[in-house]
């Protein structure tokens, strides 16, 4: 995955496992490859709040069908990377 400093310098993997951690899940426990549901103990109402945090932080739309794809926080980083790498194709960005 490449990763991309955001406008805090900070490595975009590292601010999404942040954002993870803010919708209440610990910190030391988000990492690449724990599982959502079965390591971190999320459900569906925190894969909405986690979408509409990583929406409203990157400026993007993740779909019903790509959050449902998510397992790993791994997937979250990817799905976030073709989104926003897509994003800025279309505005001529990339």
């Amino acid at each position: 995955m490449r990763t991309e400093p955001t406008t805090e310098g900070r490595e975009r993997s590292d601010f999404i496992r942040e954002i993870v951690a803010e919708v209440g899940f610990p910190r030391d426990l988000v990492t690449p490859d724990a599982l959502l549901v079965i390591d971190l103990g999320m459900d569906s109402l925190d894969r909405v709040e986690l979408q509409v945090r990583l929406e409203e932080e990157f400026g993007i739309s993740v779909s019903d069908e790509a959050r449902g794809s998510w397992v790993t926080v791994e997937d979250i980083y990817r799905s976030v990377e073709n989104l926003t790498t897509n994003a800025e194709e279309v505005r001529g960005d990339g």
